[in-house]
């Protein structure tokens, strides 16, 4: 296919080699006459408006707004890009970038602390410090990955609390030792794991001290002992 002819045929849509119309993938609207303009062409034929720089400064502008609730750093790239190509209003970019480096500039403060707090098992401080990144950049993908992992620890925590304040519960103390083990393995930084470490082995302590009694005072027939024995290790294992 041929369109290389004089400004009035530069603006058809068809071969001047066999007459078919070309498709319209090889062409654009101008944005100020709206003639259909081929795509090699910098300026519009007939009214002579800058196609070519009003679709990059368009597609450059989508991509800016695309990746901008993504990866601050690399909209803050597309935007010197701009800049540089003298394509836009400059004190409207230098104005972005501002604003975009110091969005750049306080996700790494909160990553950096984020980052801070996990190592320190402070799950709940960490969370907030991811969402803080994700209240300032929606789409960022390791903030949202983050806080998705530390709030399934936190569920699964919670849950498995649950099961060892069961497991004391109905004395079943060895269990209660060995969840509790298993979150401190993942999490070892746990303040209120380590201290209902502490409450289980107090509880399994006093049970068994109790029942230990109540066995003496049971071989020894002394029943209402045995009763009271099994009373208080009832106050350590209600269940």
């Amino acid at each position: 296919h041929v369109n290389t002819g004089d400004a009035s045929d530069l603006v058809k849509n068809d071969c001047q080699g066999c007459g078919e119309p070309l498709p319209d993938s090889f062409f654009r609207d101008c944005p100020e006459c709206h003639a259909s303009v081929r795509l090699d062409l910098h300026r519009c034929p007939r009214c002579s408006s800058g196609v070519a720089e009003y679709y990059r400064t368009k597609d450059l502008w989508a991509d800016i707004l695309k990746v901008k609730d993504e990866d601050p750093a690399r909209a803050i790239d597309l935007v010197s890009a701009m800049l540089n190509e003298g394509l836009g209003s400059r004190q409207e970019l230098l104005d972005l970038i501002h604003d975009l480096e110091s969005i750049r500039q306080q996700v790494r403060a909160l990553q950096q602390n984020a980052e801070e707090f996990s190592r320190q098992s402070n799950i709940e401080q960490a969370i907030h410090a991811w969402d803080s990144v994700l209240s300032l950049v929606p789409l960022h993908r390791l903030a949202s990955r983050e806080a998705d992992r530390l709030r399934g620890l936190l569920d699964a925590e919670r849950c498995a609390v649950a099961t060892v304040h069961q497991a004391m519960d109905e004395a079943r103390f060895a269990e209660a030792a060995s969840s509790l083990a298993e979150r401190l393995a993942i999490t070892p930084g746990r303040a209120d794991l380590k201290v209902l470490g502490k409450v289980c082995r107090k509880r399994e302590s006093g049970h068994l001290a109790s029942m230990k009694k109540a066995e003496t005072a049971r071989r020894d027939k002394r029943l209402y002992e045995v009763q009271q024995y099994l009373r208080e290790a009832l106050q350590f294992a209600p269940s």
